[in-house]
């Protein structure tokens, strides 16, 4: 039970000691376990009217968003969204340790006296010893940031001379489709007209483990395009493969094409990575294969998602031809011209040539679909296919497209909110001093995107070539708001992993002070 509502390091213990592995009854149980530790404190005692635990719609899990608002003593309708997801990644890879896991305290114990077998074991005991470190399965990824804002929250909620508000909103699903974040955008002004609110900004406490040694503030988030390709070759026998063109030795060249194209993803952000690339063969036989599904992982942070698509299938282009060139000096069948399009010129092309009826059976094939077993990929791929065979299409040919639905970069601009950010970086130097340094944008995505992002002509582009649809998925996407957001969370090393662990005194003491002046900038602008 948590005793106080501003010590983060006594709330960090109890949220870490209860598993919500993403996908699971424990996440489930978790949304209703959170707001009934919240309510227990004497704050929402006096104000029950303040806590609300939102279902997820369309959520098979069923999994909880809680906003909490803590009312500042001034009053004021300002209001600061504290942002963050309680669910984690799994413990399996703990082995022996995986009961210990959501016990940092005993788990430090246990790994402190577990001899190293490799450097990054040598580091990781130094860590601990040092006393520094805290270790657990979302301790570090990011129970401590939770702890953190609601350690602000209660601060400000006691706090005299405290004007306007801070709204607690703590998220399910992040690690998987972000499905909590995105019915929290659509539950927030809702919320916001109820308990009558002006939401005027927000911080994100995700966290960062690059292996820094102090904390960061990012001013947004990177945006995620999954890349696809559905490449379409021919089938045939092993044994004669210059009759036709393997739908792999096309697939090859493309994947090699697209890997590291930095020009795609653009500068400041990781390259574009292969995270998928197999056959559609049902079972081996020695026929080649005759169609290849492809994904990638797109970083972007200033390209539009239009832009990207269109080097995408450039790049595809070029590929598919060389391809066809390698094979006609090896002596293959001559083969005509190929065909590169993106998802959504299939999709018209589809529409144009299939009989009357192919829009409503697309309309509930993705019904059915979103309802079924496949992920949201797999959909992609079987929508797609569907396309190919209503829009007549022949080998060879590629269709790029967006397996699933993208995350869009999100942010601060310099040059817009330039006052507001003048002001924050000041807020740092109260809060948390020099030491913390200023990136552009997180290295990795986060939920800022379903918060702050405000380009309906990119998100439509995006959306066309999307063989899914998101209101289908999860639910109608309404008007969600549009805030200036920052992440400030805990720093610590090896997140996502058996060795997760959170710089205690960061998280603890100097993440609260840095969020509480981050926050009250923002509401006193």
């Amino acid at each position: 039970m948590i005793e106080a509502l501003t010590d983060a390091r006594a709330i960090a213990l109890e949220l870490v000691a209860r598993p919500s592995v993403s996908g699971t009854a424990d996440e489930a149980r978790f949304g209703p376990a959170l707001a009934e530790l919240l309510a227990a404190a004497p704050y929402f005692r006096r104000r029950p009217q303040d806590l609300r635990l939102a279902p997820v719609e369309h959520d098979p899990v069923g999994r909880s968003n809680v906003f909490a608002l803590f009312r500042g003593r001034g009053r004021g309708r300002r209001t600061v969204v504290l942002s963050g997801h309680y669910d984690t990644v799994g413990v399996e890879d703990f082995g022996a340790l995986a009961e210990l896991a959501h016990d940092p305290l005993r788990l430090r114990e246990a790994l402190v006296a577990r001899p190293a077998t490799s450097a990054a074991d040598a580091r990781l005991l130094e860590d601990l010893r040092s006393g520094d470190f805290l270790p657990g399965r979302g301790m570090l990824d990011m129970k401590s940031g939770l702890a953190a804002a609601i350690a602000v929250a209660g601060q400000h909620a006691a706090d005299e001379d405290a004007a306007g508000n801070l709204l607690l909103v703590a998220t399910a699903d992040e690690e998987t489709d972000s499905r909590g974040m995105r019915a929290a955008a659509r539950q927030l002004p809702g919320l916001a007209a109820a308990w009558d609110l002006e939401l005027v900004g927000g911080v994100n406490l995700d966290a960062t483990a690059g292996g820094e040694d102090e904390g960061t503030v990012a001013l947004g988030t990177p945006g995620k395009l999954l890349l696809s390709a559905y490449v379409l070759g021919d089938a045939v026998h092993g044994c004669y493969p210059l009759s036709g063109t393997s739908g792999a030795s096309i697939a090859v060249e493309v994947a090699r094409a697209l890997e590291g194209a930095g020009d795609v993803s653009g500068a400041g952000t990781p390259p574009p990575v292969l995270l998928s690339i197999r056959d559609l063969k049902p079972r081996y036989d020695i026929t080649t294969p005759g169609r290849v599904w492809c994904l990638w992982n797109v970083i972007t942070h200033d390209r539009r998602v239009g832009d990207v698509i269109a080097d995408a299938v450039a790049h595809a282009s070029s590929a598919t031809a060389s391809a066809l060139e390698r094979w006609k000096q090896l002596g293959g069948a001559g083969r005509p011209q190929p065909t590169v399009l993106t998802f959504a010129e299939l999709e018209a092309r589809a529409l144009a040539e299939a009989p009357a009826g192919a829009r409503d059976e697309l309309a509930t094939l993705r019904l059915r679909l979103a309802s079924g077993p496949h992920d949201v990929p797999g959909q992609s791929r079987l929508l797609t296919e569907r396309l190919i065979e209503l829009a007549g299409l022949t080998p060879p040919a590629v269709v790029l497209g967006v397996a699933a639905p993208p995350y869009a970069a999100a942010g601060l601009d310099p040059r817009r909110d330039a006052s507001l950010l003048a002001r924050l970086r000041d807020a740092v130097d109260r809060g948390a001093g020099p030491t913390i340094a200023e990136r552009p944008f997180l290295p990795v995505v986060s939920d800022i995107s379903f918060l702050s992002s405000s380009d309906p002509e990119d998100a439509a582009v995006a959306a066309a070539n999307t063989p899914v649809r998101v209101d289908e998925l999860f639910g109608p996407t309404g008007d969600p708001p549009r805030l200036p957001m920052v992440n400030a969370g805990p720093w610590g090393r090896d997140y996502h992993g058996p060795r997760e662990r959170v710089h205690a005194p960061y998280a603890f003491e100097t993440l609260p002070r840095l969020v509480a002046e981050l926050a009250h900038e923002m509401i006193r602008a």
